[in-house]
């Protein structure tokens, strides 16, 4: 059985890793936000950028190290390794991230 898990990301510029199964198909990032309701309304409290992956369960037990590159709109784009577009997370109008996957040399032919 297949089921989709969800990965949490730091909210920062740079290289990060995140254990995932082994073979997690990437399908998505955006930001995963937290409301509060009140009498004047529901408002954002904080949003958390997540990666969202379908995961063979069978294959849960078997983990993997993934890497992924966030670059803010306007930031330097460090071109050293193929990698693949997941998703763009838009904080607010000033604040945009984009994230790519940095593919392994085998994962790429």
């Amino acid at each position: 059985m297949k089921t989709i898990w969800k990965f949490e990301l730091a909210a920062a510029d740079g290289r990060q890793t995140i254990s995932m199964p082994f073979g997690a198909e990437v399908l998505t990032a955006q930001l995963q936000a937290e409301f509060k309701k009140s009498t004047e309304g529901v408002t954002i409290v904080s949003a958390t950028p997540c990666i969202w992956a379908l995961v063979d369960d069978d294959k849960a037990a078997d983990p993997e190290t993934r890497t992924f590159d966030l670059v803010g709109t306007g930031h330097p784009f460090i071109d050293d390794k193929p990698r693949k577009f997941v998703g763009t997370l838009q904080v607010s109008p000033r604040i945009v991230s984009h994230v790519f996957e940095v593919l392994e040399s085998s994962a790429v032919n």
